[in-house]
């Protein structure tokens, strides 16, 4: 697969995980659940205790993320730096452990699952796939990160 295919799914993954994770915010600071209708459940997940880390709502930092993803991403077509790749690269592994973390929450601490979370772990998975693959053929080019 063509390096441009490739950055514009980061942009397209990461604009959907943004906007995931943006209505849960906004919900949030509504004082709303969101309408979850795919997976019963998401109510529990989303009022449990995991769903803020210091007060903050996870879909905060969410937004947070995927927003670097796609501005790193925006970044390096500008300037084609290969290290703002490589830490944009790097990045969506954190992402995807901590997605695998709160899906962990989600199937044995909490016993419910939300359909958005499971969607933004998903975008998280896949972006962390692209990520490793593009580091991956990057480093074999230069080996120096």
């Amino acid at each position: 697969m063509q390096a441009r295919a490739l950055h514009i799914s980061i942009l397209v993954l990461s604009t959907l995980g943004f906007t995931v994770a943006s209505y849960l915010a906004i919900e949030y600071f509504r004082g709303e659940l969101p309408v979850c209708g795919l997976l019963p459940g998401c109510d529990k997940v989303l009022t449990s205790p995991y769903n803020n880390f210091f007060g903050i709502p996870l879909a905060v930092f969410g937004m947070a993320y995927y927003l670097f993803v796609f501005l790193g991403t925006v970044l390096y077509l500008d300037i084609k730096n290969t290290f703002v790749l490589k830490v944009v690269s790097l990045s969506t592994l954190l992402g995807a452990a901590f997605s695998f973390y709160f899906v962990y929450l989600q199937a044995f601490v909490i016993g419910a699952f939300c359909m958005y979370c499971m969607a933004s772990a998903l975008f998280s998975f896949m972006l962390c796939g692209i990520g490793m693959y593009l580091f991956s053929i990057n480093r074999i080019r230069n080996p120096r990160l």
